[in-house]
């Protein structure tokens, strides 16, 4: 039976040969900058929150609950067909 101590120890190594791995693609950047690490993370909500606008962009064209667009898929779409 594996005790947790190895199991723990055995994910620090398997966790640690993946950051080496990632530190031997950038050698010229520090990984492990505070700095980095906080540009690293508003990037990524930068990139989830422009993705949700792409989308929501795409969605409906018209801001007016009662005027649906030609090609409308959205709420207003179903609404229409549950009256």
């Amino acid at each position: 039976m594996e005790t947790n101590y190895i199991k723990h120890t055995n994910n620090a190594k398997k966790y640690q040969k993946q950051i080496d791995n990632i530190k031997a693609k950038y050698p010229e950047i520090n990984i492990e900058s505070k700095e980095l690490f906080r540009d690293i993370k508003k990037l990524n909500d930068l990139f989830y929150k422009k993705n949700i606008e792409d989308i929501d962009s795409k969605g409906c064209k018209s801001d007016d609950p009662n005027d649906m667009c030609s090609d409308c898929k959205c709420w207003k779409h179903t609404r229409l067909m549950c009256s």
